[in-house]
């Protein structure tokens, strides 16, 4: 099972703040990819 959490970023040019979702755990099963992308259920989670 995948956990998300949502943290605020702060802009050090024009200061707007802006929220993203980060990764906090995930499991993953195989080896990467031969263009070193991580393996399924980690990659399904990511945002492209």
């Amino acid at each position: 099972m995948t956990t998300m959490f949502r943290q605020k970023y702060k802009c050090a040019v024009c200061g707007a703040e802006q929220e993203f979702y980060g990764i906090a755990s995930t499991n993953s099963f195989g080896s990467p990819d031969l263009d070193l992308r991580p393996p399924e259920m980690q990659r399904s989670t990511m945002e492209q």
